[in-house]
């Protein structure tokens, strides 16, 4: 597993951060405050999760912006990439939560370029090999503060690699060690108490003590004994006579209380004696006798009443009049009646009707002048507006509206081309007019140039040039050694020309930036702005205008002397060279030739004109050598000669150029307008056929409407409308006709009602409204006939209803009459006098019976054996004796009793004496209990001296192991340790069952970590890591990562500790963090290939 990338977007101090790391072993240097442990933080944090706020110093929330997280980009063994993206968003605001809005992304990316995304379990699981968290911050991502705790060593898992690898049962050995301990404890300690030993001990001596007390208490256990069975019998005595006292006093309070009721009793008795006896008497006789009397009387009332209204409805039914044949007509009177408001309703439809109808056919008169004047409404009902008809308006509108919006278009089209076409003949008319002025200001200023054509002048030109730069190698060579100076002061002036005609152009332009910037600016009011540029503008023209000046002087200067320099060294040259004059005459015949037909009128720069007519072939041998001796002479403006052909034959072909440039853009113009004609053409012609296709359709639209009898002006939209109008008079036809049928109902129905009325009054009315008063009037005479003979009915009834309650009246009188008879009968009266007095009598009768019942009800121990005491005591004692007789008795049996009381308390005394003698005197059962104490202590004796053997063979075998059997860790972290420490230490042992290490010096000697320096026991703890991770390789190579571990290791323990380091690396990748220079130093010492990785401040 390599680290290869991490992107810090917030982490601590660090903002979007990326480090790479290729190397095996990596060095992040830096000062303090750099950044190195917020760099491992990120890293425990991208791979098991960014900690919460409650580990804030963990945590590295972002001080200078940014997400909080990052990436990290991992290789692992099968070259399959990692990238893990984790960003905590809830550091972004408040402390709204703990880490609970992580975001992650983990995603591997195997070498065929899959992709798959992992969960953090998977991930731990996949690529950590199972790790936790807080083992790889033990022993995989350390730093200083970390190294120096020996309990961060301590955990369960590495506690597992520590002590029981080598000895599988080591755990279970120093468990049973412990239990042995404990047992042991729990049995005896010296100066325990609670021990089982110790507590049996104490049990023993509290027993002897107990056993020899116990002999001294016998004579007084036997004298309270005798004492208690007196006491027992006495009380037993006292016992039965307080219960004969308790049961006379209760037999006196009942007598007390029976008094009252036996006098009653006895007053009842005589009482029932003296009243007469009936054999049978009626229940409740007064009450029935009061009932018949209330009933007799309102019967005789009722009976008084019925008689009278039967008198009175009598006379009544007699005043009442009425017509039974007039009644029977009642029905159909009402019938008509209730008409009368729906036959006013339909005399006013019947006028609402006839008012709408006429309405309709002035709208439809209306209708069918707006559709054609010659309609009627015959021809209107015949109409129909088909959908089929409606369909071929709707294609014909389409059609005509397609029709105009290609016209249109077209005719857009015809526009714009003309408009093209105007602005490409205007084109054509002004590049023609550019073309012209060009070619005769080009004839006017290069009338001189001889070529027709530009290939022509470009051929002449190039053998100019290079006749020249013959002549010009020929002068070289011909000239010696000492006068190369000359040659190269030729060249000179040559560049001053070309400078100076360069430095000419220049002030051109830069006097033409110095008018038109500033007023560029002034034009948008940069008044300021105008004026400084065109100040700066100035200057730039005065300094080059300067240096044109100085380089004038310079060259008129030097022109003179250099010129005589030129002469004699061609005079020598020609005296020198016989042989070369042939070749150097015929080169320059040919430059003159050359220029003769590049140019009318050639001259040199001194002003001799060559004729045209002296160059003819007949002349050149006897003009060559006056031509060379001039070419001596004028050697020095052979140069401006050329300089001046140049400026002349560069404008020619630039001429040229421009030519050819226009003639094609006028081609161009001309090649558009006939495209624009022949667009134009193509329209009109397109218009002329739409315009023929528009006729032909119109002749066949007014056709259709021919066969529809429509005129045939109309268009398609007033068609429709016509349509629209066709089904309004349809509608209103259909209206019309229903308006005339309704009228005629209505008519026929009013018309009916008069008749039935007619016939019904037997009289004839013509107006309407006469009519209908006499049907009422008719109506309220018949009604008051039909109230009278309900009446009348109503009263008949009542009148049948009282004769039939009189019937009822009598027979209940004399029911009633009956009744009192037998009540006389039952209570053995003659009147109601006799009767009351007989009632009376039973009354009393009956309250003397309930006292002698509620005499019989009393308790049964009231009427049985005590009965006849009872009954004594009340004959012989009247109330205030036996009240006394009761005081006395209660007296002397609380007397009695207050005895009986402190006896009872004595006797228990004495009981609680012989109990607590009883107990203090078991001297057999203390015997008994110490030899039980003895054999338990003998017992627990032998337990804990098998105990003691056996802890004691624990230990010597944990020695042996200890010694022996070191673990895998022990050995390799012994071998790095040993290393580190140049074998001043050669071994470490971790005790088991103890949260420690010891070292063994070369010499022997034990000692433990925690007395080793501080630099010493760090070395120890780092080869124990060293170990741990070589051993947990197995399970994933992880890398390991250092922060700043070297700080207290002198030089020569530093260079150890990274040679320990150094085979690590094959399996490991190395990641340390420092702020020392000398540690880098050493890094780069022993691993030249490390990476250093320095962060900024």
């Amino acid at each position: 597993m390599i680290i290869r990338e991490m992107y810090l977007n917030g982490f601590g101090t660090k903002h979007q951060v990326q480090l790479k790391m290729e190397a095996p072993v990596t060095v992040i240097y830096g000062n303090n405050e750099a950044g190195k442990s917020t760099i491992l933080g990120f890293i425990r944090a991208m791979l098991y999760g960014i900690p919460t706020r409650t580990y804030m110093a963990d945590r590295y929330e972002p001080v200078n912006g940014g997400l909080h997280g990052g990436q990290l980009k991992i290789i692992d063994h099968l070259g399959q990439e990692w990238m893990i993206e984790r960003y905590d968003r809830s550091s972004v605001g408040p402390q709204q939560g703990d880490g609970k809005l992580q975001s992650l992304s983990i995603r591997q990316t195997d070498v065929q370029g899959n992709v798959r995304f992992y969960t953090q379990s998977e991930l731990e699981r996949e690529l950590l090999g199972g790790l936790s968290s807080d083992l790889f911050r033990r022993l995989f991502a350390v730093s200083l503060s970390e190294l120096q705790e020996i309990r961060t060593l301590q955990s369960d898992e590495i506690s597992g690699f520590l002590f029981h690898a080598g000895m599988g049962g080591g755990r279970d050995m120093i468990l049973a060690e412990r239990k042995l301990t404990q047992e042991m404890d729990k049995l005896f300690r010296p100066k325990g108490r609670n021990q089982q030993m110790n507590q049996t001990v104490q049990a023993i001596d509290q027993l002897e003590k107990e056993i020899r007390k116990s002999k001294s208490y016998l004579q007084a256990f036997n004298d309270r004994v005798r004492t208690l069975e007196e006491l027992e019998n006495n009380l037993q005595d006292m016992e039965r006579d307080l219960q004969a006292m308790r049961e006379e006093e209760a037999l006196m309070l009942k007598a007390q209380g029976m008094r009252e009721i036996w006098v009653r009793w006895q007053m009842a008795e005589r009482e029932l004696a003296e009243l007469p006896e009936f054999m049978t008497f009626a229940e409740e006789a007064v009450q029935r006798m009061s009932v018949i009397q209330q009933h007799q009387d309102q019967l005789e009332i009722q009976l008084q009443q019925t008689m009278q209204t039967k008198d009175r409805l009598q006379v009544e039914m007699t005043g009442l009049e009425y017509d039974e044949e007039a009644l029977m007509q009642i029905t159909t009177v009402n019938r008509l009646v209730q008409m009368v408001d729906q036959v006013e309703s339909k005399r006013l439809e019947l006028r609402e009707v006839q008012t709408e109808r006429e309405s309709a056919e002035r709208e439809l008169v209306r209708i069918l002048r707006l559709i054609d004047p010659r309609w009627t409404p015959e021809q209107l009902h015949d109409f129909s507006a088909s959908i089929l008809f409606r369909e071929r308006v709707r294609q014909e509108k389409e059609r005509i509206a397609a029709a105009d919006r290609h016209i249109e278009s077209i005719h857009l089209e015809e526009l714009q081309l003309g408009r093209q076409l105007e602005v490409a003949v205007a084109d054509i008319y002004a590049w023609e007019q550019k073309c012209t002025q060009l070619r005769e200001a080009g004839a006017k200023k290069f009338a001189i140039m001889r070529p027709t054509s530009k290939e022509e002048g470009q051929r002449l030109w190039m053998q100019l040039q290079q006749e020249v730069e013959k002549w010009r190698r020929m002068q070289m060579a011909s000239v010696g050694e000492g006068d190369h100076q000359a040659v190269e002061q030729i060249g000179r002036e040559q560049a001053q020309a070309q400078m100076r005609a360069l430095r000419t152009k220049l002030l051109m332009i830069t006097g033409s930036l110095t008018l038109l910037a500033p007023a560029i600016l002034l034009a948008f009011r940069k008044f300021e702005g105008g004026i400084g540029v065109f100040v700066v503008l100035l200057f730039v023209d005065l300094m080059i205008f300067m240096g044109l000046g100085s380089n004038v002087m310079t060259k008129s200067v030097q022109a003179s002397p250099t010129r005589e320099r030129s002469k004699r060294r061609a005079y020598r040259s020609f005296a020198d060279q016989p042989k070369a004059e042939s070749e150097e005459s015929d080169t320059i015949v040919n430059i003159s030739r050359l220029i003769r037909e590049l140019v009318v009128h050639p001259q040199t720069s001194a002003g001799v004109a060559v004729e045209d007519s002296s160059w003819n072939d007949e002349a050149i041998p006897s003009r060559r050598n006056r031509l060379k001796s001039e070419f001596k002479e004028l050697e020095f403006d052979l140069d401006e000669q050329m300089t001046y052909l140049r400026g002349i034959v560069d404008a020619w072909l630039e001429w040229l150029r421009d030519q050819e440039h226009q003639q094609e853009r006028l081609q161009e113009y001309r090649e558009m307008e006939q495209k624009l004609r022949k667009q134009l053409i193509d329209a009109e012609q397109e218009m002329d056929q739409l315009s023929m296709e528009a006729t032909n359709q119109m002749r066949e639209w007014e056709g259709w409407l021919r066969s529809i009898s429509l005129p045939e002006s109309l268009s398609p939209d007033a068609v429709l409308d016509v349509f629209q109008r066709t089904e309004q008079g349809i509608l209103l036809l259909q209206q019309i006709d229903k308006f005339r049928m309704k009228e005629k109902g209505l008519s026929e129905q009013i018309e009916e009602f008069h008749l039935a009325c007619a016939s019904l009054l037997l009289s004839k009315y013509d107006r309407h409204d006469d009519l209908v008063y006499a049907l009422r009037a008719y109506q309220e005479k018949l009604n008051r006939y039909k109230e009278n003979q309900w009446v009348h009915h109503q009263k008949l009834e009542q009148w049948k209803q009282l004769e039939q309650e009189e019937e009822e009246l009598t027979v209940r009188r004399e029911q009633v009459q009956r009744k009192w008879s037998q009540l006389l009968i039952e209570t053995h009266a003659k009147d109601e006098e006799e009767l009351r007095r007989n009632a009376r009598i039973m009354e009393r009768r009956g309250q003397l019976e309930e006292i002698l019942r509620e005499y019989q009800l009393q308790p049964t121990e009231y009427r049985l054996t005590s009965m006849q005491d009872m009954v004594h005591l009340l004959e012989a004692y009247d109330r205030e004796a036996l009240d006394g007789k009761l005081q006395h008795m209660r007296e002397e049996a609380q007397a009695y009793e207050e005895r009986y009381r402190e006896k009872q308390e004595f006797r228990g005394r004495l009981l609680n004496e012989v109990d607590s003698i009883r107990q203090q005197s078991e001297h057999t059962d203390a015997l008994q209990r110490l030899e039980e104490q003895k054999a338990e202590l003998r017992s627990l004796t032998d337990r804990y001296a098998v105990y003691a053997i056996c802890s004691s063979l624990l230990k010597r075998t944990r020695r042996i192991y200890e010694e022996e059997k070191q673990p895998q860790v022990l050995k390799l972290a012994t071998q790095y340790f040993t290393s580190m420490t140049e074998g001043r230490y050669r071994k470490i042992i971790a005790p088991l069952g103890e949260r420690k290490m010891l070292v063994e010096t070369k010499e022997g000697r034990l000692l433990d970590s925690a007395l080793l320096s501080r630099g010493t026991a760090e070395q120890l703890y780092l080869a124990m890591r060293f170990a741990l991770a070589d051993t947990f390789a197995s399970h994933s190579n992880m890398p390991l990562l250092l922060d700043d571990l070297f700080v207290n290791f002198d030089a020569e323990r530093l260079r150890q500790s990274l040679r320990v380091l150094q085979p690590l690396t094959k399996q490991h990748q190395v990641i340390m963090m420092t702020c020392h220079a000398h540690v880098v130093e050493a890094v780069k010492q022993q691993f030249p290939e490390a990476d250093v990785i320095r962060l900024a401040d």
